[in-house]
């Protein structure tokens, strides 16, 4: 299954972000780093409770609940994005 495998992309990408931390880094590089883990940890958690709720595809509410809504004023049309 496609999201089983990008959860195992996502902690991998965790596990590499949080060696880098560990390491000798300036103040500011740390800062961006440890904000990447922040928002990695977030996206490997709705990826998790995807795959723990066993979600069905696009046609799923939970699946649906990532979706994210955009007006484009210049092409009057709405842009969807999933998140």
């Amino acid at each position: 299954d496609a999201v089983k495998r990008y959860l195992q992309v996502c902690n991998s990408r965790l596990s590499a972000l949080i060696q880098l931390v560990l390491g000798e880094l300036t103040s500011e590089d740390r800062t961006k780093i440890i904000s990447l883990i922040t928002m990695d940890v977030h996206s490997r958690d709705v990826v998790y409770r995807l795959v723990a709720e066993k979600t069905e595809g696009p046609a799923a509410f939970a699946w649906q609940q990532q979706l994210r809504f955009e007006w484009e004023q210049p092409k009057l049309d709405v842009n969807v994005k999933i998140c």
